[in-house]
């Protein structure tokens, strides 16, 4: 369970359907839906591991997270004898973040709530309120002179609820327990 200190509480259809007859549009219209996919190495990559032993920790620790659901897999595709997941541009994002964090000892129990808020928030208005930022940082982030963006979290095994808190300024902890903080916009900007 995630959980907000401010909370303390725990276009589809086919293309017939959408009058779209014409074949020029179509193909515009699938190229507007299916964006160019990246493999685990292109992901990874992007986010810019500093050394060629911490990007060979990413690869696995990617491959890993995929396969029990913590990074969402786009597409998967078979060629040959292996099994070959595909993800979307928005996935280097998550990973950069996530991988940040578990370089600093965050386990993969705290990671999973935490991976499921920035991909797939559910429609309560303090998660839908962190989906508008998570979404704004990534617009100004590579912008000259734009404003710092905090990631906070925490864990709490005994309640089994992982807390967090974001925002512009830095964020204050009044608390005695362990918060990990991540410089959002520092992260993106080294995204490439």
């Amino acid at each position: 369970m995630i959980v907000h200190p401010a909370s303390r509480s725990s276009a589809g259809g086919d293309k017939k359907a959408l009058g779209i007859y014409v074949r020029d549009v179509l193909c515009l219209y699938s190229a507007m839906r299916e964006p160019r996919s990246l493999t685990v190495s292109e992901v990874v990559d992007g986010c810019a591991p500093p050394n060629d032993e911490l990007r060979t920790t990413w690869l696995r620790r990617l491959r890993d997270w995929s396969s029990v659901g913590l990074l969402d897999v786009y597409a998967r595709h078979r060629e040959g004898s292996g099994r070959h997941r595909l993800y979307a541009r928005d996935a280097v994002y998550v990973a950069a973040v996530l991988l940040r964090m578990a370089d600093l000892g965050v386990p993969i129990g705290t990671l999973t709530p935490i991976a499921r808020l920035i991909q797939k928030p559910n429609r309560t208005n303090l998660e839908q309120a962190f989906r508008r930022f998570w979404s704004d940082v990534k617009k100004i982030a590579g912008e000259p002179h734009a404003p710092p963006a905090y990631l906070a979290i925490r864990q709490v095994p005994s309640e089994e609820k992982t807390y967090y808190r974001y925002g512009r300024e830095p964020i204050a902890i009044v608390d005695d327990a362990a918060w990990v903080i991540i410089n959002l916009t520092a992260v993106f900007v080294a995204i490439r």
